[in-house]
């Protein structure tokens, strides 16, 4: 953390702001305080006038093909959600598979973050998953991509552990040898999951019988992302284990995930979500917690079908796809599947077309990880099964 490194400060710039920003080497973004810690004597400004980007919070830039609009904060590109607005230099993050990408040429591609807990992150690089690396609770620095060809590369990064354990925050980017290039452009397509455990990839790296540990948790191995990348969609994940529509895996009323929806961060109101994005695609993974303590009645059934209004009122034209299973058990899966069932009917009476089933079949014995989760095995079959649904019902 204390090696000396020549940056620049910069607040927030739009994607065709960051094509011209070549540093000297090694390049760096960070604010002008973590400059002086580091030793560099003080940041040089960009020079112009950055207020309006400021005040875009980072949202400057071009749109996605997705016509959404690419939300380009700190020099990266992002997934998910994210807090741009609180501190538009340093974004914080916190949501299964949220992170960002970036272009660079050459070198070595590290990132400085703040973490609240040890987490769990991945990195893809040019398209090539790595293997998940953990760190430690506070600030460090972690290198993401090494000996870089002097060509144009893509490095992103990926949270995997689950936002109720704390924030993620992006203190700076350092490329040695290279140079920091305008991130890559949305895909076509964005998919958004709202779910619980196995969304969040609960356990799917891990060998049963196993209980839960962090590296086995991986949100890029869990069915969504397998599906979105079938298909080329990009991914934004709220997703929380325990939680439920109309009750938690507890039992408790509270912060189900209809109540925590809106939020940037799972375990915290503030700052609210902005839904500055529209996915083309909804899916909701949720009921299992609902069942158990019991079956949870009509409640359920009520709860589900003012989600899904909820979510259609907000994306009207957007895809909504209801998944049941896999790891309820028969009994408990038969009665998922005829409340969602329930809930749907509700939904085309009211002349919602664009909503339908995704059953998943219970998981077998060598199906499963850790706390009788999916693996990722089953994950694949799950994504897989998500992606020709897509293709079938939207042409993807």
């Amino acid at each position: 953390m204390g090696r000396a490194r020549s940056c620049r400060s910069f607040s927030a710039f739009g994607a065709l702001g960051v094509a011209g920003l070549l540093a000297a080497q090694p390049s760096c973004l960070s604010s002008c305080d973590r400059s002086k810690d580091q030793g560099t004597g003080g940041a040089s400004g960009v020079g112009g006038d950055t207020s309006a980007a400021i005040a875009d919070a980072g949202l400057g830039g071009a749109n996605g093909d997705n016509g959404n609009p690419d939300v380009i904060a700190a020099g990266v590109r992002w997934f998910g959600r994210v807090d741009t607005v609180t501190d538009p230099d340093h974004p914080r993050f916190a949501w299964s598979q949220s992170g960002f990408v970036a272009g660079v040429t050459g070198g070595t591609f590290s990132v400085d973050l703040n973490n609240d807990g040890p987490f769990v992150f991945k990195a893809v690089v040019d398209g090539e998953p790595q293997p998940p690396f953990s760190v430690p609770a506070g600030e460090g620095t972690y290198v993401v991509a090494d000996g870089l060809d002097d060509g144009t590369h893509t490095v992103a990064l990926y949270r995997q552990t689950e936002g109720w354990y704390g924030n993620s925050q992006l203190l700076a980017l350092t490329v040695d040898g290279g140079t920091l290039l305008a991130p890559p452009a949305a895909a076509p397509r964005l998919i958004e999951v709202v779910g619980a455990s196995v969304s969040c990839g609960y356990g799917n790296l891990g060998t049963a019988p196993c209980g839960f540990t962090f590296p086995t948790e991986s949100a890029f191995d869990a069915y969504e992302s397998v599906a979105a990348r079938a298909v080329g969609a990009e991914l934004s994940v709220v997703a929380i284990s325990g939680r439920g529509v109309y009750r938690n895996s507890d039992g408790t009323l509270t912060d189900t995930m209809p109540q925590i929806y809106d939020r940037i961060f799972a375990a915290s109101p503030t700052p609210a979500w902005d839904f500055r994005v529209t996915p083309q695609v909804l899916v909701i993974n949720l009921g299992k917690n609902d069942l158990a303590v019991g079956d949870p009645g009509q409640p359920f059934v009520d709860a589900y079908v003012t989600f899904a209004s909820a979510l259609r009122d907000r994306y009207p034209s957007a895809f909504i796809v209801c998944t049941t299973g896999p790891n309820l058990g028969d009994a408990a899966h038969a009665i998922q599947l005829a409340y969602v069932n329930a809930a749907l009917d509700a939904r085309h009476a009211d002349g919602d077309d664009r909503i339908d089933v995704l059953d998943w079949p219970e998981d077998t014995a060598d199906e499963q990880g850790c706390d009788g989760h999916p693996n990722a095995a089953k994950h694949q079959t799950m994504g897989d099964a998500l992606a020709d649904l897509l293709r079938a019902r939207l042409g993807w």
